[in-house]
């Protein structure tokens, strides 16, 4: 109010350790007393004033370490056929370093295939595969090889009504069998872990939906060109539209402007009219991995990874749902269609871009909105209640 009081306000961090509420984590909530001579108790805070949730996640120090990863706000591009098809998507946990080199590293100068590809349509060389340019994916083996706690989803997304029924493998809660998923894996899972979908991709906190995967809000997203290639292309375009062309004119990041290309170039370039594509997302997912279980051995990773890969049949091949960043690229990383424009992208590890953060989910912060004490000795009372107290 614009002036000082002897009286004082501060957060309150609260954990829970009580394993025999197993199973009512999400119907206890939090309540925060204090008081000045331990018989006069005044409420300074609920579930009103907790975060990151209005109630327990987990109810014990075991269960309640876990380490989560919220993943890119759009899927790539040439995986959009999974938003419009049955689908299985599973999380693949590992702790293993990545090698080297691997055959997936993309070369330096298919940036602009690459790009051209994924706005293109049907043609996906360049991107991620073969000497044939084809993108061969995971198989089942590749699965057992790479993760170490496995676990999925599966159906028809994007608010469909079809059948769970119809998908061998897929249970009614719209879960892959887990018992399918472990038995791909190499050795006894290190842990559990668990995919959700964001309500929404354009916030920067992931609130996750209680829905089954059918239910969960696909969102659409777009592809934009850099500035610099666009105003190239105008230039281009402006170079063909005159006599002849600029014969043996060559502009930086482009081919041979001269006439004898003309036509084959005045098409390679309504492949990409608008500068732009936009194509319809999954929603942003948050992978949790509970009951985690590092590895004996010394050659690990300091926090595990999460990979997201997705096919339409249990026997593969499964596509990895994001590209890594490219600062290099002709073409901006794909966001949802309602968000600002990026202007600037840097390039990220994948190894860093998909690490898990550790968490405690039996652990919440209270905040109270007003002043609750004088400066002086204070009693302060931390409870976990459930439902039928609270009220």
């Amino acid at each position: 109010h614009g002036y000082g009081t002897s009286e004082m306000n501060f957060q309150v961090s609260m954990r829970l350790n009580k394993p025999d509420l197993v199973g009512q984590a999400h119907s206890t909530y939090p309540v925060l007393l204090t008081s000045e001579d331990f018989e006069h108790w005044m409420l300074v805070a609920d579930r009103r004033d907790s975060s990151p949730t209005v109630f327990f996640d987990e109810v014990s120090d075991k269960s309640g370490r876990s380490y989560t990863s919220v993943q890119d706000r759009c899927i790539k591009p040439k995986a959009n056929s999974f938003a419009r098809q049955h689908t299985y998507i599973v999380a693949c946990v590992t702790w293993k370093p990545e090698k080297e080199t691997t055959d997936e590293d993309a070369d330096d100068d298919d940036d602009d295939e690459a790009a051209v590809g994924v706005i293109g349509a049907d043609d996906d060389e360049g991107r991620d595969g073969d000497e044939d340019g084809e993108d061969k994916g995971w198989t089942n083996e590749d699965l057992g090889e790479h993760c170490q706690v496995l676990g999925g989803v599966c159906g028809w997304p994007c608010n469909s009504d079809m059948p769970f029924m119809n998908l061998p493998g897929c249970s009614a809660s719209g879960h892959i069998d887990q018992a399918t998923l472990d038995a791909l894996l190499s050795a006894e899972p290190l842990g559990n872990v668990t995919l959700e979908a964001c309500t929404s991709a354009e916030t920067e906190e992931c609130v996750t939906s209680v829905q089954p995967m059918s239910q969960w809000p696909c969102h659409d997203c777009v592809v934009r060109e850099r500035d610099e290639r666009r105003r190239l292309r105008r230039l281009r375009r402006l170079a063909l539209a005159l006599p002849g062309g600029l014969p043996g004119a060559t502009l930086p990041g482009m081919m041979d402007l001269g006439g004898d290309d003309e036509d084959e170039d005045e098409d390679e370039d309504d492949e990409d009219e608008e500068g732009e594509m936009r194509y319809r997302s999954l929603p942003r997912f948050l992978a949790k991995y509970t009951n985690a279980k590092p590895p004996a051995d010394m050659d690990i990773l300091s926090s595990p990874k999460v990979h997201i890969l997705a096919s339409h049949s249990m026997d593969g091949p499964w596509t990895k749902l994001y590209d890594p960043v490219d600062p290099e690229s002709d073409y901006m990383p794909p966001m949802p269609e309602a968000m600002p424009v990026q202007t600037d992208t840097y390039k990220v590890s994948e190894e860093e871009v998909r690490s898990m953060s550790l968490v405690a989910s039996n652990k919440l912060t209270l905040t109270p909105e007003s002043c609750f004490g004088k400066r002086g000795p204070m009693y302060v009372v931390a409870c976990a209640v459930n439902q039928s107290s609270y009220d």
